[in-house]
C-alpha cells in the first residue's frame, strides 16, 4: 500500500522504517497536514496520522477526492479526526487497542494495522471503527 505520513520527526521516520521493512512505500513530508500540504496525498491509500494531527472534517473530504481510503493513528483514541466525516466519506480508520508507552511498538501496530487493510482483514474495532450516522 502507498501511504502519507505528515510533521513526523526524524526519529519517527526512523522508526517507521523500521516497522515497515520496506513492505509499504511510505512518503514522509515535514510539515504539518493542512490545506496548503494536502496535494501530496493524491495516489496514497493510508493516511498515517502519528502525531495526533488534527484531521476536521474539511481534511477528511480533501483526502477522500484524492483517494486515501484508511487513516492508521499511533493512538489510542481518535479525538483528533472526525470520525463521523470518515464515515460519511468511506474512509476507514484505525487506531491502537492500548496506548503502548514505547513509540517503537506503536509503530509497529501502526503498520499491522495498513498489512490488515492490505490483506482485506480487520481485527475488531482497531482496524475498523464504526460509527453511528
Amino acid at each position: 500500500m502507498k501511504a502519507i505520513a505528515f510533521n513526523i520527526s526524524p526519529e519517527q521516520r526512523d522508526w517507521l522504517a523500521i516497522a515497515n521493512l520496506g513492505k509499504h512505500h511510505i512518503k514522509v513530508i515535514a510539515k504539518k497536514i493542512g490545506p496548503n500540504s494536502l496535494s501530496a496525498v493524491k495516489g496514497m491509500d493510508v493516511l498515517l496520522d502519528l502525531n495526533n494531527s488534527v484531521i476536521n472534517s474539511s481534511i477528511v473530504r480533501i483526502l477522500a477526492l484524492f483517494g486515501v481510503k484508511y487513516i492508521a493513528t499511533s493512538a489510542e483514541n481518535t479525538n483528533n479526526i472526525d470520525l463521523k466525516a470518515a464515515a460519511r466519506m468511506g474512509i476507514e480508520v484505525a487506531n491502537l487497542r492500548f496506548l503502548e508507552l514505547d513509540p517503537k511498538h506503536r509503530f509497529n501496530q501502526t503498520i499491522a494495522n495498513i498489512n490488515l487493510w492490505a490483506a482485506c482483514r480487520c481485527m475488531e474495532k482497531v482496524c475498523c471503527q464504526e460509527i453511528s450516522l
